[in-house]
């Protein structure tokens, strides 16, 4: 799977930058595997020390998708890089705070360029 990273260079909620990714919700978002396979295999594209990467993940894989209700399906995945290895935080994607853009967090997400804006 082709994979997009972005940086936030506004204030925003994590809710309002995946419902800006083209597409429908069933497709903006990556498994537990292809997180932990990013993590791994694509460690520059992590900021170091206090500056965490976004990932949208389902709570249950298997478990269709209202469009209408994406926070009931959806978890943030929050990875943050220190010199002693990765902290991991999960969080409900309606609950995650505001993001301030001069930090130039990175929100990782699926590849949507084949999908109409």
């Amino acid at each position: 799977m082709a994979i997009q990273v972005h940086e936030i260079v506004k204030d925003t909620k994590v809710l309002d930058i995946f419902k800006t990714l083209p597409g429908p919700w069933g497709k903006k978002w990556l498994s537990q595997d292809q997180i932990i396979q990013f993590c791994k295999t694509l460690p520059a594209r992590l900021r170091q020390e206090n500056f965490p990467a976004i990932f949208l993940a389902k709570r249950n894989e298997n478990e269709p998708i209202d469009e209408n209700n994406p926070e009931d399906h959806f978890v943030v995945v929050i990875v943050n890089v220190f010199a002693d290895g990765l902290w991991v935080h999960v969080s409900s994607l309606g609950y995650v705070p505001l993001w301030h853009g001069e930090d130039r967090y990175r929100v990782v997400s699926p590849q949507l360029k084949d999908l109409a804006v």
